[in-house]
């Protein structure tokens, strides 16, 4: 009977680095990472569509968000509310497992929130949108 790998959010990683290059610091501070790629549509229906709505897929939307641990003189944390507040652009490389396969782009941090639960460790709400000033169109890799 065949093996079946199932790769768990565990072992997943998220690797922050200068915008325009390829990021190369693995952020180890975070949990409950999302990454969605929201795929527009147009319509294109016509009166030969027989009745149905026809759409064609256009732009992608991708994002990842993740909980950052506040752990002091991270420079996770530090580098990530710099560019949410200066508003400029961070490497994310998102992989499902150490050699494993992600979005891999510049982002802009959209939202840096502060969660400060009374029984639970100080957490940042990181929301980060994909962009190409730098020159670097998002890829899958």
């Amino acid at each position: 009977m065949p093996t079946t790998t199932v790769r768990m959010g565990k072992d997943a990683q998220l690797w922050r680095g200068t915008a325009g290059s390829q990021a190369t610091a693995n952020i180890t501070d975070i949990k409950d990472v999302t990454i969605t790629a929201d795929i527009g549509t147009a319509d294109v229906t016509t009166r030969t569509s027989a009745g149905y709505r026809a759409k064609k897929p256009t732009l992608t939307d991708l994002s990842i968000e993740f909980k950052l641990l506040n752990v002091a003189s991270s420079t996770h944390v530090t580098a990530l509310r710099t560019a949410a507040f200066a508003k400029t652009a961070v490497a994310l490389w998102a992989r499902d497992h150490v050699t494993g396969e992600g979005p891999d782009a510049d982002f802009y941090i959209t939202s840096f929130g502060r969660e400060e639960a009374l029984e639970d460790g100080i957490w940042y709400s990181v929301k980060a949108e994909a962009c190409d000033d730098n020159g670097r169109s998002p890829t899958w890799s």
